[in-house]
């Protein structure tokens, strides 16, 4: 009905015929009433429905017994269950178990006492799998004031709560690395002070020194320390290529013998010094040919080597290859102090030394290993370790056969 203002009016009308004594109809009275109030009602009942019905967030409403007895569409689609498997069941159906009983008995003692909670949840689907969801749960009242009804509205956070796990762990990764980068940069300073300071005190003796026997130790001393630093920027300049991605993969023909000829003639001194020994064992014809960057392998079974003489003073190192089905094994065996076990995930990162190194006697800038990682996969093989503090460790490297 529209009133004489122009304004819109709903109304429920009713009539109903008159007639006379003849029952013939004479007449028609009507009743009309003004139900705006309540058609407005309904309307705005049927467009909350509809907002819940359409909501992306999930929606479910328990009595106050947390009998379930509404879900919406969002809901039966993230946790894979249908309405009939839900209703008249108890929330706990979603629970994952991780949340203790008495953060539940907190949270019943919120809403029962009128408040709303609000808090996360990791809950389980159907299928079994795990997913995390911010909850609010409030309690619904009538006309008294009266609980009726709990509503609680979830929202998947999952993939929020995973991104924020990686900002987390990035940020721990970052703060490691600048730790590790500072700690670099002071042992790096120490690394070129020490044989700088041999070299310089030495070559100061010299022109004063009359004796052959002397000149000759202090001209050893001088080259030592001028090897360790020569030795120590090859490492940094290596390094750098790396990050920089301007090593490049050079394959060629050559024998396994030519390469363990290579390197026992490298150590010879490095390990009479040391009093250690330095045994091999390669388990492939001599004759073998292998075919991968020669270089690079070199230099990896290098590092390992010079990494195992400088923990294994006085004792034994072995270097050795096998042959598998589908590929190549090196390994590099020491009787040395071992890695700790809480080191063994870390041991191949960037400026990482072992805990139980004794850093005053046992100088190195932890790029070794580092740099060795990075070469195996330039090389397109893998590296590992196995260690027992106090009894030794054995990098273990493999190559894939390419003919």
């Amino acid at each position: 009905m529209i009133r004489k203002d122009g304004t819109t009016v709903w109304t429920e009308v009713k009539a109903s015929l008159i007639s006379d004594e003849n029952n013939h109809p004479v007449g028609i009275l009507g009743v009309t009433r003004d139900i705006s109030k309540r058609k407005n009602a309904l309307d705005e009942l049927r467009k909350l429905s509809r907002a819940v019905e359409q909501s992306p967030d999930s929606v479910l409403i328990t009595n106050t017994k947390a009998e379930i007895e509404y879900v919406n569409p969002a809901l039966l689609k993230i946790s894979g269950y249908s309405a009939e498997e839900l209703i008249g069941q108890n929330p706990r159906i979603f629970s994952s178990g991780n949340k203790t009983k008495k953060e539940y008995e907190m949270l019943w003692h919120t809403i029962t006492k009128g408040r709303v909670w609000e808090g996360e949840f990791q809950n389980r689907k159907k299928n079994g799998e795990l997913f995390w969801e911010a909850t609010t749960i409030s309690p619904v009242t009538d006309q008294n004031n009266k609980i009726t009804h709990y509503l609680a509205i979830r929202r998947d956070i999952t993939e929020q709560n995973r991104m924020t796990q990686e900002l987390i762990a990035a940020k721990e990764r970052a703060e490691e690395s600048d730790r590790l980068k500072s700690s670099f940069l002071a042992n790096m300073s120490h690394e070129i002070r020490t044989p700088l300071n041999s070299i310089m005190g030495f070559a100061s003796l010299l022109p004063e020194e009359e004796s052959k026997e002397l000149l000759n130790e202090y001209a050893n001393i001088i080259v030592k320390n001028s090897e360790q630093l020569v030795s120590l920027i090859d490492g940094i300049v290596l390094y750098s290529k790396l990050q920089t991605r301007l090593m490049t993969y050079k394959p060629t023909r050559f024998e396994a013998s030519k390469l363990f000829s290579d390197i026992k003639d490298s150590f010879s001194l490095a390990v009479f010094q040391e009093n250690a020994s330095l045994n091999y064992e390669c388990n492939i014809d001599g004759a073998t040919q292998l075919f991968t960057d020669y270089d690079k392998l070199r230099q990896v079974i290098t590092n390992l080597i010079s990494n195992a003489i400088k923990y294994t003073s006085g004792g034994e190192i072995t270097v050795g290859c096998n042959s598998g089905e589908d590929h190549y094994e090196f390994f590099v065996k020491d009787t040395g102090i071992g890695i700790l076990p809480s080191d063994i995930e870390h041991i191949f990162e960037r400026f990482y030394r072992g805990r139980n190194i004794e850093e005053s006697t046992t100088r190195g800038t932890g790029l070794g290993l580092s740099i060795v990682k990075e070469l195996i996969e330039l090389l397109k093989g893998e590296i590992w370790v196995e260690s027992e503090v106090g009894k030794g460790s054995t990098f273990y490297v493999t190559l894939p056969y390419v003919r």
